[in-house]
């Protein structure tokens, strides 16, 4: 692969969902590495990224919901970054906002679209949280444009949502077995979605994102305990039992669902990812590598603890 410091790609690089936190690490990582190319960033609320607009970025109106306003906002892009949309009722909302978004970037001439998937996108029966983004693969194949579809694993941030319950309460809820899950930071989802964009790649490809490391709970607990300084037991909990456990621990009622529902996943063996391509991708990028889980807990440690 080619640095991102000497590609050209021969027209401007959009990226889709500016205001948002993966996208504006993307941006924030375009910029630090100057590609000799105009940047655009697309998102409902111009305003807050005047200070990217003082930059020299284009920064322009779009909403998914309003197909009318995509042409304007897409125009003179060749190369796309869309950032799935976060809505709540997605799909099929999402998908339709996917399309959309696909259907403008043919019509705008764009050549190739990244997109930000989800890991388990690709199995028989993607789940509610995948499902629309099995859709919006489909969308993308039944084009004619090159894409590079990147199936996120979850993100280690998750952590910094279970990490401090557990360290109050010190249980840590997980259910029987010894299944284990992949995290990965958003900073390196960021930056595989920048190489992407930039590394020239114009035909089509799917690639996994994810950590290099896959951690059970009883793992994850102990390396928790080292780093943080605080003894935090993985206490294995039947399945029907995962929600009061979580909600034990200080969590509220519709997060304890989504934690219960994440170990009950990690359980059935959803939550590993066998292989990534991370590393391959994080090669435009020099000097820059995976994130290990230790210096994730580590890095974010005050955040952890002051929780």
């Amino acid at each position: 692969m080619t640095s991102i410091d000497s590609t050209s790609t021969g027209g401007a690089l959009l990226v889709s969902g500016g205001s948002g936190a993966l996208a504006r690490q993307v941006i924030e990582l375009l910029l630090r590495h100057r590609p000799r190319v105009p940047l655009i960033a697309s998102t409902r609320q111009p305003r807050q990224l005047d200070d990217l607009a003082a930059r020299g970025v284009s920064v322009r109106f779009a909403d998914f919901d309003q197909p009318g306003s995509l042409d304007a906002a897409f125009a003179g892009a060749t190369r796309m970054l869309l950032v799935s949309t976060n809505t709540p009722d997605a799909p099929p909302r999402r998908v339709t906002q996917h399309g959309n978004a696909i259907e403008a970037a043919r019509r705008c001439g764009v050549q190739h679209v990244v997109y930000t998937s989800f890991a388990t996108a690709g199995v028989a029966k993607p789940g509610p949280v995948a499902a629309d983004h099995a859709a919006t693969e489909q969308v993308l194949r039944e084009g004619q444009a090159g894409f590079s579809i990147l199936r996120n694993a979850f993100y280690a941030e998750l952590l910094l949502a279970t990490l401090p319950l557990a360290r109050r309460s010190g249980r840590l809820p997980c259910a029987p077995g010894r299944g284990r899950m992949t995290l990965v930071a958003r900073a390196d989802c960021a930056a595989a979605a920048a190489a992407a964009l930039v590394d020239g790649f114009d035909g089509r490809r799917v690639l996994s994102v994810a950590g290099e490391e896959a951690l059970d709970a009883h793992a994850l607990a102990s390396m928790a305990s080292e780093v943080l300084g605080t003894p935090i037991e993985a206490v294995e909990t039947m399945p029907d039992q995962l929600e009061a456990a979580w909600l034990a621990c200080g969590a509220s009622p519709g997060m304890a669902r989504v934690f219960a529902g994440m170990d009950r996943s990690t359980a059935s063996g959803d939550m590993e990812i066998p292989g990534s391509d991370l590393r391959e991708l994080l090669r435009a990028l020099p000097g820059r590598a995976p994130t290990g889980m230790r210096a994730f807990l580590q890095a974010h440690r005050a955040v952890i603890l002051g929780a």
